[in-house]
């Protein structure tokens, strides 16, 4: 299988349970923990009566993180209406919640494959954030955007802050995605080796942590460097369970790279029955995600992903009117062929 068929469309995240069940009852999770929202600034801010803030931030990361199916939709609207009960509270509220935002934004830039915007949005976080799980976890989701953008030398600049051995945290969620991430970089390299050593690393802490996406994202990522050497058996045994583990999640995007492996292993093995239904299943996963990307870009929030340097609450307004004179242009615009008359 060629590498660049890989759908590497994903996120670093974790359980998405696990976080659904953190926020809204003020209960402490892992993934709750590792640089979202979990800050003492939230806390402060949650005690002030800025609740509604704190739930669409939740809200918003657990519909990034999961990438399930048809994300895209509800986790930007959350966001943006995160974003906008920002710019309407007290000014310190934006200033506290900034990086949370930009950081939201770049899973979601990513999820659309709006690389460039991930990365800006990303550094954003970076340069107004002091949590240091905020900032590990930022740094690994930025280190997979230069990878996916095949810039190893800006990757590089990040390896010491993505190091597990010694990553400035303190969680085990991080350090499971740092081993991943080093896994993802051997993997583009062909270093199969080392990738099959730090995937390993990152299965026992994420099973130990009950990370269910990374899991799952390790498995089929080990299935794809066994499919590239040739051993069909150890494939399979990975990409099998990587399957039904992204089904329950549900991960539309780990489906889609699981089901092309499946695709070409089957093809492999000679099996054309089973080789034309993981075709059929990769070809509605794919429709799938087409269909959500198109109607995500027509959403009006998308553009929130390009905010980075200007002030929010211009931004709103300066995309509120442009949509609106969009709106207004499009209810007057004549079919084609008729007449203005």
């Amino acid at each position: 299988m060629d590498v660049e068929r890989t759908p590497l469309r994903f996120s670093l995240c974790g359980n998405s349970d696990a976080f659904n069940a953190s926020g809204l009852h003020g209960q402490s999770s892992e993934v709750y923990r590792e640089g979202l929202h979990a800050n003492r600034e939230i806390k402060t801010d949650r005690q002030q009566k800025h609740p509604h803030v704190i739930s669409h931030f939740v809200v918003g990361t657990s519909n990034s993180m999961s990438i399930s199916d048809g994300p895209e939709r509800s986790s930007h609207s959350e966001v943006a209406t995160a974003a906008q009960l920002c710019t309407t509270g007290p000014p310190r509220l934006l200033a506290t919640h900034s990086a949370q935002l930009h950081t939201l934004l770049g899973l979601y830039a990513m999820s659309m494959n709006c690389l460039e915007a991930a990365e800006a949005q990303f550094n954003a976080a970076l340069r107004c954030t002091t949590d240091r799980e905020l900032w590990t976890f930022t740094n690994l989701n930025l280190a997979i955007v230069y990878l996916r953008m095949k810039r190893e030398g800006d990757f590089n600049k990040l390896l010491e802050n993505i190091n597990p051995e010694t990553l400035p945290s303190h969680s085990h969620s991080l350090r499971a995605a740092a081993f991943y991430v080093q896994g993802l970089q051997c993997f583009f390299q062909a270093r199969f080796n080392e990738a099959k050593r730090y995937l390993r690393e990152t299965l026992k802490m994420a099973n130990a942590e009950d990370l269910n996406r990374l899991t799952s994202c390790s498995l089929v990522l080990l299935g794809h460097i066994f499919l590239s050497l040739g051993n069909s058996r150890e494939a399979m045994n990975m990409v099998t369970p990587a399957m039904q583990l992204a089904s329950k999640i549900p991960d539309i995007h780990i489906q889609l790279w699981a089901s092309a492996i499946l695709k070409d292993l089957y093809r492999m093995c000679g099996d054309g029955g089973r080789e034309a239904e993981a075709y059929q299943m990769h070809a509605n996963f794919s429709q799938h995600l087409m269909i959500d990307d198109s109607t995500s870009h027509q959403c009006s929030e998308h553009a929130l992903i390009s905010w980075v340097e200007q002030p929010l609450a211009s931004f709103l307004q300066l995309n509120s009117n442009m949509a609106t004179a969009s709106t207004s242009n499009m209810m007057v615009m004549p079919a084609p062929g008729s007449s203005i008359m």
